[in-house]
């Protein structure tokens, strides 16, 4: 749900949702998603004009040491609807249909999508290569491709989260 000051009763809702998850892999501590499925999901994103968020429910996550994986989460009919006060924003994905796959919170991870933002047709990929597989560290090949309409923009390269956090690579754009 929503906090009490957020507008509408609920953040997320969807029709149905059906999660498996492996067993054995519990009994070491971690989770291993084998199927998500989310059935005409419904998130309501709300920013307000001092910059409180709705999803935003206070206190920091405390980190457990879990390894978390998914092997395949899919969106079914999904919509996405964000309003942003401070500029006056109000935008909605719908129609959308996604697929995740992550190994762990360090990747690799793929995500392919489609939809229609403010009325005009969207895709997206997104491929993350593993943490450090580029020299170690937290590293990582990153592969985005975007569309939305008639325009095209992607970007490959490698990024490298840190102290002097580095971005390399390629972006490419048509209209």
């Amino acid at each position: 749900s929503n906090p009490d000051w957020a507008e509408g009763p609920a953040l997320l809702t969807a029709e149905a949702a059906q999660i498996s998850v492996a067993i054995l892999p519990l009994l070491a501590g971690d989770v291993q998603v084998t199927g998500l499925r989310l059935i005409r999901p419904r998130l309501d994103l709300q920013i307000y004009a001092e910059g409180r968020r709705n999803w935003d429910m206070g206190g920091a996550a405390q980190g457990g040491g879990a390894r978390i994986g998914i092997d395949k989460a899919t969106i079914a009919d999904g919509a996405i609807r964000l309003r942003d006060a401070r500029v006056g924003r109000d935008m909605a994905l719908t129609a959308l249909d996604a697929e995740l796959s992550m190994a762990d919170m360090a990747g690799p991870l793929s995500l392919r999508a489609t939809g229609v933002l403010n009325g005009l047709p969207a895709s997206a990929r997104i491929a993350l290569g593993p943490m450090g597989a580029q020299g170690g560290g937290a590293a990582r090949e990153i592969d985005i491709q975007l569309t939305l309409s008639d325009a095209e923009a992607s970007w490959t390269g490698i990024a490298a989260p840190g102290d002097a956090p580095t971005l390399r690579g390629t972006l490419a754009a048509t209209a």
